[in-house]
């Protein structure tokens, strides 16, 4: 899968959430909707499927579980036969079945998480049009990503990723 495609999917579960405002219905559209583009994307990748592995983990920012989110295993650079598979994390904690799951291989890792919080419009755009939410995740662990799993065909292939999130602006003096 390509950082378009996954950008795409991303921008995707993004509108729908500012369609839906959050909520768990919003989440649940998001999760169908990067369910459905992901089905389509792993037949386009190599291999037949043969050999998927289980990947479960746990997922932290700034040393709290991510309350939701979504995490994808996405073949490393130069990684032959591999496919890009993701799953949804909940309560800091993900799990991708064995019939869904990668193949053994080097990925790397990107995880997405929205705010809550839609973007600003941009100059002259009104308040009412829609918008993308602001993520929360720094983008050095999806859109840069600086994370990486080896998948192994004996297992367990349990991860931990803890994630540091991008400090605070400082506040004006005076405030």
């Amino acid at each position: 899968m390509s950082q378009a495609q996954v950008d795409a999917m991303f921008e995707a579960t993004q509108l729908g959430s500012s369609a839906t405002g959050g909520s768990r219905a919003g989440v649940a559209i998001r999760a169908v909707v990067v369910s459905a583009l992901l089905g389509l994307a792993v037949p386009i990748g190599c291999g037949d499927g043969g050999g998927r592995r289980p990947v479960s983990g746990r997922v932290s920012l700034d040393s709290e579980p991510l309350a939701e989110g979504f995490v994808l295993f996405e073949p490393a650079p130069g990684q032959e036969g591999g496919l890009a598979v993701g799953g949804s994390i909940r309560s800091g904690r993900f799990a991708i079945p064995g019939r869904d799951g990668p193949t053994p291989g080097s990925y790397s890792v990107r995880i997405y998480a929205s705010s809550g919080v839609q973007a600003s419009p941009a100059p002259g755009e009104s308040p009412r049009s829609p918008r993308p939410m602001i993520d929360l995740i720094p983008g050095r662990y999806n859109e840069r990503t600086e994370l990486a799993a080896t998948v192994t065909p004996d297992g367990p292939n349990e991860y931990r990723f803890e994630l540091i999130g991008e400090p605070a602006p400082p506040s004006p003096e005076g405030e």
